[in-house]
């Protein structure tokens, strides 16, 4: 989920982007936190519009990322809500995850 802007920037920048991945789109706010050489943390907040099991789902959250972009660690926070629109019932979901990856 690493999202990174188009020129270089300091912290406290802020930016938006909008991915489309397959038949999934996603906006993205970012601040960028802080920036120290290639580690960088940054605050998302995000929307994605998708499909679980062919029904339309979307899943709305904030995570804290804090990566190095040169190593493959990575910690990140995540808040998330979930929720899919089956034909006969919605289904809605809320989910914390930590995530670290060290080398």
């Amino acid at each position: 989920m690493l999202v990174t802007p188009d020129e270089p920037v300091g912290n406290g920048a802020r930016w938006h982007e909008d991915v489309v991945y397959g038949k999934k789109t996603a906006s993205i706010d970012v601040e960028l936190i802080e920036r120290e050489g290639t580690r960088v943390r940054e605050h998302l907040r995000y929307h994605v519009d998708t499909a679980m099991k062919g029904d339309p789902a979307t899943r709305d959250g904030t995570a804290v990322l804090d990566c190095d972009y040169t190593e493959p660690d990575v910690a990140l926070h995540e808040n998330e809500a979930l929720v899919i629109d089956h034909p006969n019932r919605r289904v809605e979901a809320t989910m914390v995850s930590d995530t670290v990856k060290v080398p």
